[in-house]
């Protein structure tokens, strides 16, 4: 799990300082993807789910931001719904 987090943010490009910088002025607290990518697998592997036992669903806003996360998730646990 964490290794395929890993080769999922593998090559690209570097997070941008003075975005991140704007976005938690606005959003204290706000998280990368690959934080977010890396809690969320984390604790489910803690919890026996691996992306062999995972059926990936997912239910993010239809904007072009969410579908980065999403694409992500899916390179961890393959296809959802």
């Amino acid at each position: 799990g964490s290794e395929k987090v890993a080769k999922v943010f593998e090559g690209k490009p570097a997070e941008n300082s003075e975005f991140d910088a704007l976005v938690k002025a606005n959003f204290p607290g706000a998280i990368s993807n690959k934080q977010l990518a890396t809690k969320v697998v984390s604790v489910l592997e803690g919890k026996g789910y691996t992306p062999g036992n995972t059926l990936l669903a997912t239910s993010l806003c239809a904007d072009e931001l969410a579908r980065v996360l999403e694409d992500d998730f899916v390179k961890v646990y393959g296809n959802n719904f």
